[in-house]
C-alpha cells in the first residue's frame, strides 16, 4: 500500500492521501512513515499509545494463549446447550469492539474528506470490518488493489484454523449459527468461527464467499491479469467488480526488463561472474519464517536446494525474502558456489536463463520476462493454482529434481500460451500504476 501511495505521487499531486497506521507497524516504520508527505490520520493515537504497543503486543499474546488452553481444557462442553452462553459472549466481545473502534474511527475521520478507502481485502475482520463499515456509512468507494497474491479456498483449507462442521450433539448456537452459514461451509469447514461470523453479521459487512476475496461490501477487486479475472468469476465474483489492471511490482520489473543487457554486464562485473555461464536464480522459500516447516526441516531442505543448483556448476544466485534474516543465510555462500544477491528480485530478475521458486506470485514475474520457472513442491502442499501455465516445470521428487535441472536449463521453453493467460500484452507495459491513477480519477 505505501508503494502505491509512493509511486501515485510520483506522477501526479492531485490525490490527498491518507494513512490508518497500526501502532506495531508505526514503531517499525515510523521514519519512512514520517520522511514522506502521506497523512496519518490517528497520528494522535500513536504518540499516545505507540510506546507501550510492543508490551501489548506481548501481553495480548500471551492472553491469546492462556485462552487457548482454556478452550481445548473445556472443549467437551461445545457439544452442550451450556456452551451457548459462552459462544454467544465471545460473539458480543468481538461485536462491541468493532463498535467501539467504529466510534472512534468516525471521530478521526470527522476532519478528513475521504473518497475512497484502500483496503487489503473485505473479509478478514477486524479494523478492516470497521473501515468497510465506515465507507458504507460515508458513501465513500472501496479498492481492494493487487498487491500480493490473494489466498484462496485451496491454501486457506489447508493452514487456515476454521471451525469444523458439528453433525450431532451440537448446542443450540452452533446449529443456529450452520444453517444460517450454510453458504460458507468448503469440504466440512466455516471460514470463520461461529462468534466471529455472528458478530460481523451484526455489524453488516459479512462477506458472501469470504473463501474469495471480493465478496464482501467492496466495490472494485483488481487483479494482474485475465485469467485470474475468470477464474475469480467462475468462483462467484461478481465479474463487474473485477479490473484487469496488472501488479504494481510489473512497473519495476518492465523497466528492467527493457535494459536487461545492461543489467546483465553490471551483474557480471559486481559479483566477478563468468559470462559463459548461465544464470540461475532461486528465491528460496519461508519454510520457517512462516511456520510451514520446524527449523530443523528447514534448513534440511534450504541446503538441498541450494546443493541441487550447486551440482549443475553454473551461477548460483540466491534471492532472499525480506523476511528472511541475511545473517542466517551468509553460511551457504562459504560451503556452496553461490552468492546471495542484495538487490531486490525485481531488479535482477529478467536476467536470468532460469528461476527457481515455491508457489508465488513471482512465478508470474518470471515467465512475463520469458525466463524459464520451475516451482518446487517437496512440502506436500500440492496447489494447483499455476496448473494453468504450461510453461513451467512443477517438481516434487527429491530424487528427479537435478536432473529436471539439467533439462531445464537446456531446453527450450515456449512462452505464448502464458503470455496470453497473464495479459503480457495488456499489462506488461510499465504503466500499470497510471492504471490505477484513471481508477482512481474515474470513481471520485
Amino acid at each position: 500500500m505505501f508503494t502505491l501511495a509512493k509511486n501515485i505521487h510520483k506522477i501526479t499531486n492531485e490525490f490527498k492521501i491518507s494513512f490508518y497506521v497500526r501502532s506495531d507497524v508505526y514503531i517499525e516504520y515510523k521514519n519512512d512513515l514520517n520522511k514522506n508527505k502521506f497523512i496519518i490520520i490517528n497520528e494522535s493515537d500513536l504518540v499516545h499509545k505507540g510506546k507501550f504497543s510492543k508490551f501489548g503486543k506481548l501481553w495480548n499474546n500471551y492472553l491469546l494463549s492462556a485462552k487457548s488452553k482454556l478452550l481445548r481444557f473445556l472443549k467437551f462442553s461445545n457439544f452442550t446447550n451450556l456452551f451457548s452462553y459462552k459462544l454467544k459472549q465471545k460473539e458480543d466481545i468481538i461485536y462491541e469492539d468493532l463498535v467501539r473502534n467504529y466510534q472512534h474511527l468516525r471521530e478521526l475521520l470527522n476532519n478528513h474528506l475521504i473518497n475512497i478507502f484502500l483496503l487489503g481485502g473485505d473479509r478478514n475482520g477486524g479494523l478492516e470490518s470497521v473501515f468497510l463499515k465506515l465507507a458504507k456509512d460515508l458513501g465513500c468507494k472501496v479498492i481492494i488493489p493487487y498487491v500480493s497474491y490473494f489466498a484462496e479456498q485451496e491454501s486457506l483449507l489447508k493452514f487456515s484454523k476454521t471451525t469444523k462442521k458439528k453433525f450431532y450433539f451440537s448446542c443450540n448456537y452452533i446449529k443456529n449459527s450452520e444453517k444460517k452459514f450454510r453458504s460458507h461451509i468448503r469440504e466440512n469447514n466455516y471460514y470463520y468461527p461461529h462468534p466471529v461470523a455472528n458478530a460481523t453479521d451484526r455489524f453488516g459487512v459479512l462477506s458472501d464467499n469470504p473463501w474469495f476475496v471480493g465478496n464482501g461490501p467492496s466495490d472494485i477487486l483488481c487483479l494482474p491479469n485475465s485469467y485470474l479475472k475468470e477464474h475469480y468469476i467462475r468462483n462467484g465474483n461478481d465479474p463487474k467488480k473485477i479490473k484487469s489492471i496488472g501488479d504494481i511490482s510489473y512497473d519495476n520489473l518492465y523497466k528492467n526488463y527493457k535494459k536487461k543487457d545492461e543489467l546483465k554486464d553490471e551483474l557480471l562485473k559486481k559479483y566477478n561472474l563468468d559470462k559463459n555461464k548461465k544464470i540461475i536464480i532461486t528465491a528460496l522459500p519461508q519454510l520457517a519464517e512462516h511456520n510451514l516447516l520446524s527449523w530443523k526441516e528447514h534448513w534440511k531442505e534450504i541446503n538441498f536446494l541450494v546443493g541441487s543448483v550447486d551440482s549443475l556448476q553454473e551461477i548460483n544466485l540466491i534471492s532472499l525474502h525480506p523476511k528472511m534474516n541475511f545473517d542466517n543465510y551468509k553460511y551457504l555462500q562459504a560451503k556452496y558456489n553461490c552468492m546471495i544477491i542484495d538487490e531486490s528480485l525485481s531488479t535482477f530478475l529478467p536476467v536470468a536463463d532460469m528461476f527457481i521458486a515455491t508457489f508465488s506470485s513471482t512465478v508470474f514475474w518470471s515467465i512475463l520476462c520469458g525466463v524459464k520457472t520451475v516451482i518446487v513442491d517437496f512440502y506436500c502442499f500440492n496447489y494447483s493454482f499455476f496448473n494453468f501455465l504450461t510453461s513451467v516445470v512443477k517438481v516434487n521428487d527429491k530424487n528427479v529434481f537435478e536432473k529436471k535441472l539439467r533439462i531445464a536449463i537446456q531446453k527450450d521453453f515456449n512462452f505464448t500460451k502464458d503470455w496470453k493467460s497473464l495479459s503480457r500484452g495488456k499489462v506488461f507495459d510499465g504503466n500499470t500504476i497510471y492504471r490505477y491513477v484513471e481508477l482512481f480519477r474515474s470513481i471520485s
